[in-house]
């Protein structure tokens, strides 16, 4: 069932800026390969003994009991090695066990090439990321977002909510994986792929060795080659050269960077320390990380406990814990939930700490809420949203992802770069 939704009204939102997303990990990730029983089977794998009523949140509560943070580092792994097991033609792909602690699962994804949508206008970040929108926010723990608007000529920020006392977001030099991402970032955005031919020439290999077709595929094949050659530095060199008023950041002092697991404070980058002055628009936008970013497994609200402790510091501290843009958008703009779950703790979590809030400050606006609902779930969901939103103006979509970036994509009217 699907209820017709106010498409004018949601255009004219998104021309004047006025349009947020909030994207659960589901929005993209359910589409990977071995995702569909991922749940399932991480519970095998972690021979979970407490019947067979569970999610991942409290499969990840049974763990952290028996090893700390770790768990959570133990499941961005099992994830990768999953996605990695399931896919087509891995055995094409240079991907070995070895390197999936070190690999983002959005690298891997890249390379495996999935999900592969066609057409592209069904993959709901491609649809997003190519709207004028100024800030995403998510609660998935993966980059696949900001991997979104860089193929579409932005220049994303990465942003985290340092919800708990052990976070402490500093103004520093970024990590090895991050400045590597960093530069095919900017490699992607700043350079053509005529450009980027120029750059191989000018370091001496040959653009030819590089299997890639896109901009995007070229430019992190370029940071790949120069890297496993500790060639790096070169590239940055080059890229002052060609773009000088670019503002390129330095790599970190490894040795200097805190323990993740250790219990220790973990200093984490943070876009408004680096960044003062920074402003989020469409062509720089935020995408701020609700919930965590696997870089820093410390970070993830994943466990029961995470998301008591997360729902706690919202209600004691919620003007400073998040920033003054993520504040306005969610306060003065409509909302677009996509991916979510009634049952979940991440929507549940969600809708209690920040959005019934935010509706209490505001009304008189549309708000646009997907949410997919499980088979026989239907009418106990709309019961459900009837009496939860009575207080405000929703319209409802039900359908999947896919369903919501295609209509999206057909009812937009400047649209560029379509499939």
């Amino acid at each position: 069932m699907t209820t017709s939704l106010n498409w004018p009204l949601i255009i004219r939102e998104i021309r004047r800026k006025k349009f947020t997303p909030i994207l659960s990990d589901r929005a993209f990730s359910q589409y990977l390969p071995g995702y569909e029983t991922l749940v399932n089977d991480w519970a095998k794998a972690i021979k979970y003994p407490l019947g067979t009523s569970f999610n991942v949140t409290r499969l990840a509560q049974f763990l952290s009991v028996k090893y700390g943070d770790v768990a959570k580092s133990e499941y961005l792994y099992f994830v990768k090695e999953r996605v990695l097991e399931n896919a087509n033609h891995k055995e094409t792909i240079n991907i070995e066990e070895s390197d999936l602690d070190d690999l983002p699962l959005t690298e891997i994804a890249e390379r495996l090439g999935v999900p592969n949508f066609t057409p592209e206008h069904e993959n709901p970040l491609y649809v997003l990321a190519r709207l004028p929108i100024p800030i995403y926010i998510t609660t998935s723990y993966h980059t696949f977002m900001e991997e979104e608007l860089y193929a579409a000529g932005k220049n994303p920020r990465t942003e985290i909510c340092y919800w708990s006392s052990d976070l402490k977001p500093v103004s520093t030099e970024l990590r090895v994986q991050e400045y590597q991402s960093y530069l095919r970032g900017i490699l992607a955005t700043y350079f053509t792929i005529e450009d980027l031919k120029d750059l191989c020439a000018a370091l001496n290999f040959s653009h030819e060795d590089l299997p890639a077709q896109t901009r995007s595929a070229m430019a992190r094949e370029i940071v790949t080659y120069l890297e496993q050659r500790d060639r790096l530095p070169e590239l940055a060199t080059y890229i002052k050269q060609e773009r000088p008023r670019l503002s390129l950041q330095a790599p970190a002092n490894i040795e200097a960077e805190s323990d993740l697991d250790s219990g220790t404070i973990v200093n984490i980058p943070s876009v408004f320390h680096k960044e003062s002055g920074y402003i989020p628009d469409e062509d720089n936008p935020l995408v701020y990380h609700l919930h965590g970013l696997e870089t820093y497994p410390s970070s993830l609200v994943l466990t029961e406990n995470d998301y008591l402790d997360f729902l706690v510091q919202i209600a004691k501290d919620k003007n400073s814990l998040i920033p003054d843009p993520v504040k306005t958008a969610l306060t003065m703009s409509s909302l677009l939930l996509l991916g979510y779950d009634l049952q979940d703790w991440d929507f549940r979590v969600l809708f209690k700490g920040l959005i019934t809030s935010r509706m209490r400050q505001r009304g008189g606006v549309n708000i646009c809420i997907q949410l997919k609902p499980t088979q026989g779930q239907i009418d106990q969901a709309q019961d459900f949203l009837q009496e939860y939103f009575k207080q405000a103006k929703f319209s409802i979509y039900w359908g999947n992802s896919q369903e919501f970036a295609h209509e999206l994509w057909q009812e937009w009217p400047d649209k560029t770069g379509e499939a």
